[in-house]
């Protein structure tokens, strides 16, 4: 299943989706929702930025203390 077009996003989302995340699909973005419901991040379909991927890492480590890279 294609989560994102950038490749290093799709599989940090891949790997949220193995650590029991729920996949929400909007018209151009993916919503991650976590196991107990209380965060939801937003995964950019088809990002544009070059800096994309670490923008959504930081994110991602802000939010949930994750680092997708290593998880």
């Amino acid at each position: 299943m294609r989560i994102s077009t950038d490749n290093k996003i799709n599989g940090w989302a891949k790997v949220f989706v193995k650590l029991g995340w729920e996949l929400e699909r909007a018209s151009r973005h993916v919503r991650l929702i976590s196991p107990d419901r209380r965060t939801k991040l937003t995964v950019p379909g088809s990002p544009s930025d070059s800096r994309a991927a670490q923008n959504w890492r930081s994110q991602v480590r802000r939010l949930t203390g994750i680092d997708p890279a290593c998880a």
